[in-house]
Order: C-alpha cells, then sequence, then structure tokens
C-alpha cells in the first residue's frame, strides 16, 4: 500500500505541475488553430471540408514572411513556432524537476526511482493529447458553427490516423527523446537539440520527422511511397519504447543528489 501511496502522490505532483497549474498555456494551440480555420475558410469558400481545416494545423498557416521576395520568399509557418516552441518547451521544462524541492523529496522516498520516469513519460503523453486535443477542439466547434452537426466536420478512420493519431504519437515520441536527453545533459541542451532536428526536418523531406508543421505532407508522402499508417505507427512505437528504456537506464543510474537543475 505504501509503494501504491507514493506512486500516487508523484502521479499527482507531476500534474499539479505539468498539467493542472499550466492548464491556460493550452489556449496557445487552441487559437492558432482558431486562426487557421478563418484562414482556411477564407481560401476554400463553400469547399471547406473537415479535411482541410485539420490539414491547415498540421501543415502549418504560412502567415509570417521573411526578408526574401517573389519567387524566393521563405515562409515561416505559424505552427512551427508554436510547436518548437511552446509544446517542446513545456515538455522539457519539468524534464530535471526531481532534481530540487519538492520533486527531489518525493524521489529520494520512492522505492524504485524509475517510477519517477515512468510518471514523466505518462504525463508527456498526457501533454501531447491536450496540446493537439485543445486545437482539434476547436477545429470540431468552428465546423459545427459553420455546418452544424453533420459529417462535414468528422474526420474518416484514415484521416484520423493521418490527422490525429500519428501526430500525436510522433510528438510524443520526440518529447521522450527530449527528457532523455535532458536527463543526460540539461533542459536547455535538450530543448535545443531538439528544436535544430525538428526545424531541420523541415528541409530534409526525405526525414519524414514531425511537428504539427507538415507532418500531414510528411505522412502523406511515406504513404505513397508504400508505407502503411499502420507501419508509420509501429515504427513511432518502436522508437518511443527505447526511448523509455533508454532514460529508465539512466535515472537508475543517475546521482539526482549531484546532478543540477533545469541549467
Amino acid at each position: 500500500m505504501d509503494k501504491i501511496k507514493q506512486e500516487k502522490r508523484l502521479f499527482l505532483y507531476e500534474c499539479q505541475q505539468t498539467v493542472i497549474g499550466k492548464s491556460y498555456q493550452f489556449l496557445i494551440p487552441a487559437f492558432v488553430a482558431l486562426q487557421g480555420c478563418f484562414v482556411s475558410l477564407n481560401i476554400w469558400k463553400e469547399e471547406l471540408t473537415a479535411s482541410a481545416l485539420y490539414s491547415s494545423f498540421l501543415e502549418g498557416m504560412q502567415q509570417i514572411e521573411g526578408m526574401l521576395s517573389g519567387a524566393e520568399r521563405f515562409l515561416i509557418p505559424g505552427d512551427w513556432c508554436v510547436f518548437v516552441f511552446f509544446f517542446l518547451y513545456i515538455i522539457g521544462r519539468d524534464a530535471k524537476n526531481y532534481t530540487s524541492g519538492t520533486g527531489l523529496q518525493l524521489l529520494l522516498r520512492m522505492e524504485r526511482v524509475e517510477n519517477i520516469w515512468y510518471v514523466k513519460c505518462f504525463i508527456s503523453l498526457m501533454e501531447t493529447v491536450l496540446y493537439f486535443g485543445t486545437a482539434y477542439f476547436v477545429i470540431l466547434l468552428f465546423g459545427i458553427w459553420r455546418y452544424g452537426f453533420s459529417t462535414k466536420v468528422i474526420l474518416s478512420g484514415k484521416e484520423f490516423l493521418k490527422q490525429f493519431l500519428i501526430p500525436v504519437m510522433a510528438a510524443w515520441t520526440i518529447a521522450v527523446w527530449q527528457m532523455v536527453i535532458s536527463m543526460k545533459t540539461n533542459t536547455i541542451a535538450g530543448f535545443i537539440v531538439m528544436v535544430v532536428l525538428v526545424v531541420s526536418s523541415a528541409y530534409a523531406e526525405k526525414w519524414y520527422l514531425i511537428g504539427n508543421y507538415l507532418m500531414k505532407l510528411r505522412v502523406t508522402a511515406l504513404i505513397d511511397s508504400g508505407f502503411s499508417c499502420g507501419k508509420i505507427l509501429i515504427f513511432l512505437i518502436i522508437l518511443s519504447v527505447i526511448g523509455i528504456l533508454v532514460g529508465k537506464l539512466l535515472i537508475r543510474q543517475m546521482d539526482y543528489l549531484r546532478v543540477k537543475g533545469d541549467l
């Protein structure tokens, strides 16, 4: 019973730190999704479909123009900024909160230190679902406002895989590996590595990495080349499981009393 109580206290502490206490932050992707809905409505007019609405969030909204003009101009999708600087920040922020304060006290009282890692992985999955879920909920409400309760606002099974489940799994995989890097180095290093990796993937078309920017385009290209949604999901699950196992190994070998905090 004591072990169960310890794990429950740890879970509640992490929820308070990462989800409940900062839930207002998930309004950011919701506002971005709402902007994308109005942009898509302006482009597609009466031909607007549910798939186009959700794609507007995944593919990025090219609203911020770069310094170049004409055919060579560089457009920065607004969703890149949200994913890179908001989602990755949230995930990395609490990667090492067990090195000081209440987090350290909880960790020292744990019979199995890897439990804190399992909880972090679960919490990061919750954060990923909240990130995409709040945005998609806004899109759903926009579709209902526009079309009422009809099939136009519902994604088909295959589109649901491509535009929700795969992006969530892919983002969670990045989140797990960011936490692994943060544990081995520090939070800032983990954040920088993932920002570089995610932004670079936008220019390396064959990398098939993710973010909510260009996610649908990457998945569509993979499927067109012969991959199935099932294979993509299996690949992401394998990557996330490897990350979880590596993180478990690191936290078991770590001397947490000598580990620095976020910096």
